[in-house]
This record gives structure tokens, C-alpha cells and sequence, in this order.
């Protein structure tokens, strides 16, 4: 294993997390272990009754976190998943829950000493995340 002698290598690589937005679109593109997350404010969640002290009415409001993107990560059966059905031929190609024994996240730029060269093509399919917030 090449980071056997390297270990720095597991290390290294960058994320990347791009939001376009056009008219009520909203385009959203992560690699690694980015996110993108809606703040959304709840309701009103709980009422507290008037204290002795005269204090009053309060409520508290607080914001809910939905998350956009997807998780790039060996955490993820459906990235474990598309990795074994990739390298079919590689028995190690997830280990000890991380790919190659190495990197948790399944999507990377960098960590080169993980990558076959070849050429991909993308395709872009809409999918729609959120109806009406």
C-alpha cells in the first residue's frame, strides 16, 4: 500500500462545495466531505408559561438544518456500494471502512495515488430537493 510508506498522502486532497442559483433554482454541486444546508426557522416549538417572578411569555425559536447535498463518504451504503460495483476486480477497493484502507471520503480532487485514469463524462439530472420552502 502505497500510503504505507506515504502516509501524509491520505492527507492531502481538496473540497469543493458550488451553489448557482437561477430565477427559484437552486444548483448545488459538492465533492468530499462539503455540505450545503438550508437554515429553515421552525415553529414556534415550546410555550412557556408566566414565571412567579413576572418574567412573562417567551417562546423560543430556533432554525432546522436540511441538508442538500449528499454525503461523499465510506458512512454511506450507497457509495460503498457504487464503488465495489465500479472495481469489481479490486477485493481491497473499500477496507477497514474507508476506501483503499485509506480515505473516509469517496469523492475527492487530489489523492491521486487512489485514481485510474480515465475519462468521465457528466450528465446532469434534475432532482428536486426542496418544494416550498
Amino acid at each position: 500500500m502505497f500510503t504505507m510508506f506515504h502516509p501524509e498522502l491520505a492527507l492531502m486532497g481538496s473540497c469543493v462545495l458550488a451553489v448557482q442559483t437561477k430565477g427559484e433554482d437552486v444548483y448545488i454541486m459538492n465533492v468530499r466531505d462539503s455540505q450545503a444546508v438550508l437554515g429553515k426557522k421552525s415553529e414556534i416549538k415550546d410555550l412557556q408559561r408566566i414565571s412567579e417572578d413576572g418574567e412573562g411569555f417567551r417562546a423560543s425559536s430556533t432554525l432546522d438544518a436540511i441538508q442538500l447535498t449528499l454525503d461523499h463518504s465510506t458512512g454511506v451504503e450507497e457509495e460503498v456500494r457504487r464503488i465495489k460495483r465500479e472495481h469489481p476486480e479490486d477485493a481491497c477497493a473499500v477496507m477497514n471502512d474507508r476506501v483503499k484502507g485509506s480515505l473516509k471520503v469517496t469523492r475527492a480532487f487530489g489523492a491521486g495515488f487512489l485514481k485510474q485514469v480515465f475519462i468521465l463524462i457528466f450528465c446532469m439530472i434534475p432532482r428536486t430537493l426542496i418544494s416550498s420552502y
